[in-house]
């Protein structure tokens, strides 16, 4: 007769299966990884994608408050809304792409022309050019609230129902 095979505490047999993600879990992870890269890739010719653009252009997960100026000077710099000319007006949306995309589908309500309204408030900060300085480049007006949202949702490849403009909500 062999020995029983020796266990950890959390019940498994080894190291390598202690670290390897097991269930469910890890393979719905694996694939929403997947899905949302091939879905915000340019397009065969090289064109930005609307999801993309949409991401690109509203979605700032990783940034946290104060949202003063500086911060639209920098953001609106960074995802390219600077040149060839400074974009007038633009909102960026303090969350998870994921909680966003819920608007489209769980979290949200839907109007007329594929818009959907959020049941619920974002924080959002509305960057408003001001004037072009010639050392400085685009200089924006920051105003931070916390507001329902308004998005315009469309089937993506390889995404489902996304988000694919935001709209002002009224």
């Amino acid at each position: 007769m062999s020995p029983a095979p020796s266990t950890t505490a959390g019940g498994s047999s080894g190291s390598e299966e202690a670290m390897s993600p097991r269930g469910p879990h890890a393979a719905v992870l694996l694939m929403f990884l997947m899905l949302t890269l091939m879905s915000s890739r340019p397009t065969a010719d090289g064109r930005e994608t609307q999801y993309a653009k949409f991401q690109r252009q509203h979605i700032d997960e990783l940034s946290h408050p104060p949202f003063s100026d500086a911060y639209c000077n920098t953001r609106m710099k960074k995802q390219k809304m600077t040149t060839p000319k400074c974009k007038d007006f633009n909102t960026f949306i303090h969350s998870d792409l994921a909680t966003v995309k819920a608007v489209c589908t769980r979290t949200g309500t839907k109007r007329p022309n594929n818009r959907y309204y959020s049941n619920d408030s974002f924080s959002v900060t509305d960057c408003k050019f001001i004037r072009k300085d010639p050392r400085q480049g685009c200089m924006y007006k920051a105003t931070t609230l916390s507001r329902r949202i308004c998005i315009t949702c469309e089937q993506v490849q390889g995404a489902g129902l996304a988000p694919v403009h935001y709209g002002s909500y009224k």
